[in-house]
């Protein structure tokens, strides 16, 4: 008979911290799932971690494949699988004991949703930082998509979805290195699959200290501007392309921020045409004030207004510890 839930955790050189992971998923107080390693060509002790568990508790197995990145992990896992339920754990990510419990009383409690998701606790390893919805936000299930349009609302690690749904969807897909999750929970969206929360925090989303550098955060930005472009342009709503065309124009200006972030470092001399870029996308008189500071001649004090511009753009758009 197949398991109500089965779990997917890709992990790619996962070992520091993949057992921990797995613990929490064998700690469930809702019993009847199935956990599915992943492991998308690990050079260190990925498949050992997981092979202890499989030897230990028959409701975990792992499949092994050369390296073909998460999206790839994901599908390979879900495409091994029977049952009904869905879940995604990330192998640096933890379930709390109750998580799919209530996922999955949930379920039953609102038969016609199909997609599943938690709070979250925004973690450092060794205590939690702060909510992903605090008590005074309120969850995104019924304005889902039009939240979705603007934000990636939904942590993939809390998300449990019915795995018809995700197969019609056409699964996540691996031209993306980035961003591959909100792109399917878009076309989740867009084809009316109804999603339902939780309000108790059930998941620690781990947000190592330092570990986005610019360039990453500059894929990271180009992405998820090619998610909203991607989502403008295949949309079956009219209604909702005023919606996507304002999230792009926010994303291409994402992109020119994290830009100008690099340059004040890497190359401040290339930093004027970046911010005039940014000032012609969102005019506002603070960038213009910002621009004529970067071009204003050296004779009349340019050399200072240049170094406060450059400081106050490091300070406004700063590398966060946990970004």
């Amino acid at each position: 008979m197949n398991p109500t839930v089965s779990i997917i955790i890709p992990a790619w050189n996962g070992a520091r911290t993949l057992a921990e992971a797995l613990a929490s998923v064998r700690e469930q107080t809702f019993r009847d799932f199935q956990a599915i390693v992943i492991d998308d060509g690990s050079t260190d002790d990925t498949a050992v971690i997981a092979r202890r568990f499989c030897e230990s508790d028959p409701r975990f197995s792992m499949i092994s494949q050369a390296n073909g990145g998460v999206s790839a992990a994901r599908n390979n896992g879900i495409r091994h699988t029977d049952g009904p339920w869905i879940a995604f754990l990330d192998a640096d990510d933890l379930w709390l004991p109750g998580k799919l419990e209530r996922q999955m009383a949930l379920s039953r409690e609102d038969p016609g949703a199909r997609f599943l998701f938690t709070n979250y606790h925004l973690w450092d390893g060794q205590r939690d930082l702060r909510l992903a919805y605090p008590d005074d936000q309120p969850l995104p299930e019924a304005d889902g998509l039009s939240r979705l349009i603007f934000h990636h609302v939904y942590l993939t690690s809390s998300v449990v979805a019915r795995r018809d749904c995700l197969l019609d969807a056409g699964l996540f897909d691996p031209e993306l290195p980035l961003s591959q999750d909100w792109d399917l929970w878009l076309r989740l969206a867009e084809a009316g699959i109804r999603a339902r929360g939780c309000r108790e925090p059930l998941v620690r989303y781990r947000r190592w200290p330092g570990s986005r550098t610019i360039s990453e955060r500059f894929n990271s930005a180009d992405y998820n501007a090619r998610v909203i472009e991607s989502g403008l342009h295949s949309t079956r709503h009219p209604e909702l392309i005023p919606l996507y065309g304002r999230s792009l124009a926010a994303a291409l200006l994402n992109c020119q921020v994290v830009r100008a972030r690099h340059f004040v470092d890497a190359d401040p001399e290339a930093l004027p045409p970046v911010l005039w870029r940014i000032l012609w996308m969102a005019p506002r008189w603070k960038w213009l004030r910002w621009y004529l500071g970067l071009v204003w001649p050296v004779c009349l004090g340019g050399g200072l207004t240049r170094q406060y511009v450059r400081r106050r753009i490091r300070q406004r758009w700063a590398i966060q510890p946990f970004d």
